[in-house]
């Protein structure tokens, strides 16, 4: 997610006037994709952190869940 932040960021400031609007600018397009990561990475713990060899198995792996390679930082209005 960091490079996502890096992108985003530097087109929030390629966009905007002055550093107050480049960050609001910044914060309203993240704002979103940091809230989705964080609730479905949450939905993760009980999977990765159990004592069962079990419940490490999954269908769908992980990454496409999130949408890690799906996501794409220059095509996100800012």
């Amino acid at each position: 997610m960091a490079i996502e932040d890096a992108v985003l960021l530097g087109r929030a400031f390629a966009a905007a006037e002055d550093v107050p609007r480049a960050l609001a600018r910044y914060e309203a397009a993240r704002v979103g994709r940091a809230r989705l990561v964080v609730e479905q990475s949450s939905l993760q713990v009980p999977r990765f952190h159990s004592s069962d060899p079990d419940s490490f198995h999954h269908d769908v792996p992980v990454d496409e869940s999130l949408g890690l390679f799906s996501y794409d930082p220059g095509a996100v209005p800012v």
